[in-house]
């Protein structure tokens, strides 16, 4: 699906020293959707992407390859984790809900950073019912 994640998986593995056994651990999957992920043919969910924000690794990063690999090297950018965490959750349980996925990878980003930086800017919290009427739009 997208290789140039998978690439980038690839990379945070090797920068966190891991295995791809223990870094499927890490993250909570499994070491053959791990490297399904590495290879490009499967694109991460929000439980593998919430543990990788876990180990320190910029989730934007990964799903665009903006910014810095590590949260750390943020500064003072303003990036809030917890609401990158919701946003990726409510994107997942919307597209569970109504049965859809978005392809490809990169489609998915877009939509989750449109969300993010819609809901940063606002301070509010996603709202069920828009994030819902966005992936339809999306899709």
């Amino acid at each position: 699906m997208d290789e140039l994640i998978g690439s980038r998986l690839k990379s945070v593995r090797k920068a966190l020293d891991y295995t791809q056994k223990s870094m499927a651990e890490a993250v909570g999957s499994k070491f053959r959707s791990w490297q399904q992920y590495e290879g490009g043919s499967r694109v991460p969910g929000s439980q593998v992407i919430a543990g990788l924000v876990e180990q320190g690794i910029n989730a934007n990063w990964v799903l665009t390859g903006h910014g810095p690999m590590y949260l750390k090297d943020l500064g003072s950018a303003g990036f809030d984790e917890t609401l990158m965490r919701v946003v990726i959750e409510a994107i997942e349980e919307a597209m569970e809900m109504l049965d859809l996925e978005i392809t490809p990878a990169s489609k998915k980003a877009d939509l989750i950073l449109a969300i993010y930086e819609m809901y940063n800017e606002t301070g509010a919290q996603p709202d069920a019912k828009k994030v819902i009427r966005l992936i339809k739009t999306a899709a």
